[in-house]
């Protein structure tokens, strides 16, 4: 899906706020990923924009709870399968961009399991 070549690239940010950020991934592709807490469970869910769809389409999502030893992957899409193989560095490595929205659970036994 992401050119290789551009992931350490910052100059593909859109735009981003503290719960999100888009990126440029080429051929005006976009990735958007949005980060949530539901209770106790937070979650990092990226979205993959097309123009020829002129929609955007589920691709994969990250969850964690208090009893995860790390943050779980879940595939939608076929091309983040390799994520789930071979795991969330890969991912970062990748798409940098998105790294600060996974730290904002470092302090997740602060907020959810007093």
């Amino acid at each position: 899906m992401a050119d290789k070549n551009k992931c350490q690239d910052k100059s593909r940010i859109i735009s981003e706020t503290e719960n999100q950020v888009v990126i440029d991934v080429g051929d005006e592709n976009k990735l958007k990923a949005t980060y949530m807490q539901i209770g106790t469970v937070k979650f990092v869910v990226i979205d993959w924009f097309r123009p020829l769809w002129s929609a955007s389409h589920d691709s994969m999502f990250f969850w964690k709870s208090v009893h995860c030893r790390g943050w779980m992957i879940e595939s939608i899409a076929s091309w983040t399968e390799e994520y789930q193989k071979e795991g969330i560095l890969t991912f970062f490595k990748d798409y940098p961009e998105f790294v600060r929205l996974f730290s904002k659970s470092e302090s997740f036994r602060e907020e959810g399991d007093k």
